[in-house]
């Protein structure tokens, strides 16, 4: 949005500059599973772009182009975008599936859904917990990808009765990738225990890679 605004801006003579781009977080900081070293270079990138994050500040609502916020501010606001994050398809409540508190479906270490053992699940419906950590899995496509795998060779297995356990792992590589424009991206993984971070044109490049990477297709 900040980057397509202003180009919109430049192209009818207006400064760009007299469009400012707000992020409303509730948390501390964002990125709360990367180092707070890596947050600090993500707002630094969102700043150049003309970004700024306000941290610790829920939004209580909008209306006739004023935003509202937990801490009693107010601001002149024409377009309100709201992210509310991810969450487990509301229609596998009417499945009849044993469901946790957080309306995912509960399965066992083979992918197969408790009491069910010819109905499998996978992916952001499912609590899929590590063994060895005993960590849930996150809900984005890189955990759903070594998921998928997984559930193909199970799958194989049972349909020519063979047995085979698979003990699920999460994923095991930290990485976020995130676009900042058509022509900028920040990347951020930890490996060894050491922190490698990447932005600019040479971050939207790896950041397109993933995506197609993340789509499967051929």
């Amino acid at each position: 949005m900040a980057v397509w605004s202003k180009e919109k801006l430049e192209e009818v003579g207006v400064q760009s500059s007299s469009v400012e781009v707000l992020l409303f977080d509730t948390k501390d900081r964002l990125l709360p599973d990367a180092p707070a070293k890596v947050s600090e270079k993500l707002i630094n990138q969102l700043n150049k772009h003309g970004v700024t994050v306000k941290h610790k500040t829920r939004v209580s609502y909008w209306k006739d182009g004023q935003l509202f916020t937990s801490d009693g501010q107010k601001y002149a606001v024409e377009t309100c975008i709201f992210n509310p994050g991810v969450e487990a398809n509301p229609v596998i409540q009417k499945l009849d599936l044993p469901l946790t508190e957080q309306h995912k479906i509960i399965v066992n270490h083979s992918y197969q859904v408790k009491n069910e053992p010819h109905i499998y699940s996978i992916g952001d419906c499912a609590l899929i917990v590590d063994h060895k950590n005993n960590q849930p899995d996150g809900m984005t496509c890189k955990e759903a990808i070594p998921q998928a795998t997984r559930l193909s060779k199970i799958l194989k297995a049972a349909i020519n009765g063979v047995p085979l356990v698979i003990l699920h792992e999460s994923y095991p590589v930290k990485f976020f990738c995130i676009s900042l424009g058509p022509n900028s991206g920040f990347m951020w993984t930890q490996k060894w225990g050491i922190d490698f971070t990447v932005t600019g044109k040479l971050g939207a490049r790896i950041r397109n890679y993933t995506w197609d990477l993340a789509s499967l297709h051929k």
